[in-house]
């Protein structure tokens, strides 16, 4: 099993709403059977459970998003098969060729 892990970097910025439903931070949570078990292993309440308070069709501000990564990654480094690699990033460059981003459709 091969996971990337980042920093948890504490800040404080003004609420961020997503874009995204809900149910499909939920979805991503439950999606696979060792997500499922970190999450009904974590203790109550936690940042699942606080989305599943939250209307599953309407979206929701992304610290709550966040804080399922930040549990589910937690849940990752803790787990038997999971040998987790810490590192430091000093530069980092965008390969067009690799990967591509695509740019806002405008008239």
């Amino acid at each position: 099993m091969c996971a990337l892990f980042f920093s948890h970097v504490s800040f404080t910025l003004t609420p961020q709403p997503s874009y995204s439903e809900t149910g499909d931070f939920l979805n991503y949570a439950y999606a696979l059977q060792t997500f499922r078990d970190i999450c009904a292993a974590a203790p109550q309440p936690n940042a699942i459970t606080a989305l599943e308070n939250l209307d599953a069709g309407m979206t929701c501000p992304l610290h709550y998003a966040a804080g399922m990564l930040q549990l589910i990654s937690d849940g990752l480094r803790a787990h038997p098969r999971v040998i987790p690699f810490h590192g430091t990033v000093t530069r980092a460059v965008r390969n067009p060729a690799v990967s591509t981003v695509p740019r806002p459709f405008s008239i």
